[in-house]
């Protein structure tokens, strides 16, 4: 090789090395630990806007906006029964007026307003958070680029945005903290895991239609738009790291929720979700623990109908245990 073709050689060994080492760097600042963020960034309330309350069908519903010192803000919105509402004995009010708490984290696209999809909480308090996220949800392809620091940072805002969201309804006269359930469902699934775990105020966590393994996932839900197998793994695998899959893996931090109940409700024709990352998740969780199949496919936003029906089942099954957690 002549001096010139040895010194370019040097030249592209050189820059290939600074890529590498520039890759590695990022990578490892990617997979920081986040706790010390999450605590930050749930601080203390600093200011709560209630909204208009609407009666409607024997319920109460009220919106709500939680912002931290921090600057993290959340949305809820939360449905109380009227006086003369039909109640479950299960969820019925202790001896103070305070009523069991369903806290729930629903898709990214639905928010707090599933909240509005239950129409009789059985005498339950029921709130919906959103998550805090201020970016275009109609985003795909490379304008997800644009709007990743956006979206990195919401999901790692969202465990600390639950215990936040906990301090506000844990403050209200009619919510007993003793009796303070988290349901996750699809997307929210994937959050309920950490936040259960670093909120012992929450005495059981429910996990519907969630599963383990978020690069899975994510490689799983590429294959209508990636045919070929190395390069849906490689965006997968970057997407994952991007997007904190290593740090909230739902599989990493099922098994510190116990010895509190974990209750999965699966669907038998989940489209959305590998099986064997389904099965992971529950594999994960420890005793005591409880999985329910049911039949259908995969909830979605545009499933009103299957989301109410879920919630019909968390409530029955809730109300088995006579309240008790």
């Amino acid at each position: 090789m002549s001096p010139l073709g040895r010194r370019w050689l040097r030249v592209v060994l050189g820059l290939a090395a600074g890529g590498l080492l520039f890759v590695a760097a990022v990578t490892l600042w990617l997979l920081r630990d986040p706790l010390p963020r999450m605590a930050e960034r749930r601080s203390a309330i600093a200011a709560v806007e209630e909204g208009h309350e609407q009666h409607a069908g024997g319920m109460v519903s009220v919106p709500v906006r939680v912002r931290a010192s921090s600057g993290l803000e959340v949305d809820v919105i939360v449905r109380t029964p009227e006086a003369r509402a039909a109640e479950d004995p299960a969820f019925a009010p202790d001896q103070r007026g305070r009523r069991p708490l369903f806290l729930l984290i629903g898709g990214y696209r639905t928010g707090e307003r599933a909240a509005m999809l239950i129409e009789e909480t059985r005498g339950a308090v029921v709130a919906a958070m959103g998550y805090p996220y201020e970016g275009p949800l109609d985003v795909s392809g490379l304008g997800v680029l644009r709007h990743l620091p956006e979206i990195r940072r919401a999901i790692l805002d969202t465990p600390p945005a639950v215990a936040l969201t906990l301090d506000y309804l844990l403050a209200r006269p009619d919510v007993d903290p003793a009796r303070v359930e988290l349901v996750g469902v699809s997307f929210g699934a994937f959050f309920a895991p950490a936040a259960a775990a670093l909120d012992p105020r929450v005495r059981r966590l429910w996990l519907v239609h969630g599963a383990a393994r978020p690069r899975e996932v994510l490689e799983y839900g590429l294959r209508r738009h990636i045919a070929w197998s190395p390069p849906r793994a490689l965006v997968a695998t970057a997407a994952n790291v991007v997007f904190a899959g290593p740090q909230l893996a739902p599989g990493r931090w099922l098994p510190r929720v116990s010895p509190r109940p974990v209750i999965m409700i699966s669907a038998s024709d989940d489209e959305s979700l590998p099986p064997d990352a389904v099965q992971a998740l529950y594999a994960s969780a420890r005793e005591p623990k409880e999985q329910i199949r049911l039949p259908g496919r995969h909830v979605h936003p545009a499933r009103e109908d299957v989301i109410r029906q879920l919630m019909d089942v968390v409530l029955e099954r809730a109300g088995e245990d006579g309240g008790a957690l």
